[in-house]
């Protein structure tokens, strides 16, 4: 089983990226189980509002998530995701010692950079691998970065980070989709939006497979 945490600021897009994810992995014909430790239970409303017990959403306080992880090893899922609180609490450095890896979304903002810089250090010091997805990004010109997108990047090198060159980019059909419980891969699964999403996830299955492959070596925890 392969297992994901997607942690960061509230409001930076955590639970929207952990079910739109979760939603492309499904449609490979991964078996794929979502735990909703957000106090909001975003992906728990989402999994209501789905109607569909293909992606299985579970709630649980972090200190649970233990508990949780085995007994999804138990149900033969092949990939577990978790949505995080967004305040790194007691239990924070136990549940990610827990996840292959963690992925960070964040909108290209300095609150958003301050509050990265925070779960990056926590990472860091854990030595855990992760990765930064830039998220709610103005779409891109001719193949560049949106200034604000270019600050924000050039902003995290300056801490020893290359957030991964995709970004996920702001569109509405991405928060309609969710209200319907439907990722975006479902609702337009040629658009663009559905194509960043695919290369997210193709993004995180290689830094797994890389880590597994080096047997958990986490000599160097940021994955660029």
């Amino acid at each position: 089983m392969k297992t994901l945490l997607v942690a960061g600021k509230g409001g930076g897009g955590k639970s929207t990226t952990a079910f739109n994810i979760a939603v492309v992995a499904r449609r490979t014909g991964l078996r794929v189980g979502l735990i909703d430790v957000d106090p909001q239970r975003s992906l728990s409303d989402m999994r209501i509002a789905r109607g569909n017990a293909d992606i299985p959403v579970q709630a649980c306080r972090m200190e649970d998530l233990p508990e949780k992880f085995a007994l999804a090893n138990q149900s033969r899922l092949d990939v577990l995701i978790v949505d995080t609180p967004p305040a790194i609490g007691a239990h924070t450095l136990a549940a990610i010692g827990l996840a292959d890896f963690v992925l960070l979304p964040m909108r290209p903002t300095v609150f958003d950079l301050r509050a990265t810089r925070h779960w990056i250090n926590l990472l860091r010091s854990a030595a855990q691998p992760f990765g930064v997805i830039i998220n709610a990004a103005p779409p891109r010109r001719e193949g560049l970065d949106a200034p604000m997108v270019r600050d924000a990047r050039n902003a995290l090198h300056c801490l020893g980070i290359n957030a991964w060159r995709s970004q996920i980019t702001h569109r509405h059909i991405i928060p309609q989709s969710c209200i319907g419980g439907r990722g975006v891969a479902e609702t337009d699964p040629a658009g663009p939006a559905a194509i960043e999403y695919a290369e997210l996830w193709r993004l995180i299955l290689r830094a797994i497979e890389h880590i597994r492959s080096t047997h958990h070596d986490k000599s160097s925890s940021h994955v660029a």
